[in-house]
């Protein structure tokens, strides 16, 4: 019995006998390269050129059989693999397709959202402005208002300071006496007149109705006004012992050789009395409102009866001085 060989196939490593097969892989028909074809009875010993191959036996057939079905199944299994890649990757482009749309529609929702805010912030504004323009127009129609209150308040005429004749309010001047009119505003503060000092003593005074010193009627005074500019005098006459002498602003009046010495000792009661007067006992001092008398004598100056101690006061008509207590004068203006 010859011993039985077996060859493994160098494609699949397949364990075979490869006398049957006549050297080829029964399993990928892969001939062995160390398989030699034994010589048989009555065969030649050289094989002609040209002969043909032995026939295949029914083991070869069916081995090649099966080989063919094994690669027809991997065929087959390669196409579905293959499908099954294709399948995965179509699958995995609409996913890829569909969050694509997603990401389009998110956009398009944020653009109109963004759209709308616009519009509202649009609306917004338009009704800021509205609500600016509404404002400015009352505010306008306050003014105009505010304007026709004030012309109806104005009065259509008025009298004239100087000759009280009724004339138009927008006139400057008396159409009857030719005078300059005032507006009401200005003759009512030239009415008032507010006092720091009494005129008569020189006293400081506020808002007393009576001068607390010399009793004078402060209120009587502030509503006499100040009248008018023409009527403020710019010098004063002093009347000496029956005489008159006139002085003005920044004079003086005392016994010195002057023309009113002889009156001013008389005055006095003589030589030796008017010794008691200052030469420079009085000063005087014109301002916009009248004029003003400073005892600048040593043995002092009394107004009205009140000791003035170096003041200075406003003189009015008809006040009297009295000189060191001896020569009495009478104010004029």
């Amino acid at each position: 019995m010859a011993e039985q060989i077996e060859f493994s196939c160098v494609s699949c490593e397949t364990t075979f006998d490869p006398s049957p097969t006549g050297g080829f892989c029964p399993n990928c028909d892969t001939p062995h390269p160390d398989y030699e074809a034994p010589n048989g009875d009555g065969a030649d010993g050289t094989e002609a050129d040209g002969d043909e191959s032995d026939p295949e036996t029914d083991d070869e057939a069916a081995d090649d059989d099966a080989v063919e079905v094994e690669y027809a199944e991997d065929e087959e299994d390669e196409a579905e693999t293959g499908a099954e890649d294709v399948a995965d990757e179509d699958n995995e482009g609409d996913e890829d397709e569909a969050e694509t749309v997603d990401d389009e529609a998110d956009e398009t929702e944020a653009d109109v959202d963004e759209a709308e805010d616009d519009e509202a912030d649009a609306e917004d504004a338009a009704d800021t402005d509205d609500e600016a323009d509404a404002e400015d127009a009352e505010d306008e129609a306050d003014e105009t208002e505010a304007d026709v209150d004030e012309a109806d308040d104005e009065p259509a005429t008025i009298e004239c300071q100087s000759c009280d004749s009724t004339v138009d309010a927008a006139a400057a001047f008396c159409p009857n006496c030719g005078t300059e009119l005032e507006d009401e505003d200005e003759s009512e503060a030239d009415e008032s007149v507010e006092l720091t000092a009494c005129p008569d003593c020189g006293n400081a005074v506020d808002d007393e109705s009576f001068c607390p010193s010399c009793g004078t009627d402060l209120d009587a005074i502030r509503e006499g006004g100040a009248g008018d500019e023409d009527d403020v005098p710019e010098e004063v006459t002093l009347e000496v012992d029956g005489e008159q002498y006139t002085f003005g602003d920044g004079d003086v009046f005392g016994r010195r050789d002057e023309e009113w010495l002889a009156d001013l000792v008389a005055a006095s009661g003589g030589r030796e009395e008017a010794r008691y007067l200052s030469s420079e006992h009085l000063e005087f001092s014109v301002a916009d409102d009248g004029v003003y008398v400073t005892d600048v004598s040593t043995n002092g100056t009394a107004l009205n009866g009140t000791a003035m101690d170096g003041s200075e006061a406003k003189l009015e008509d008809g006040d009297t001085l009295e000189l060191a207590d001896r020569a009495e004068i009478d104010v004029h203006l």
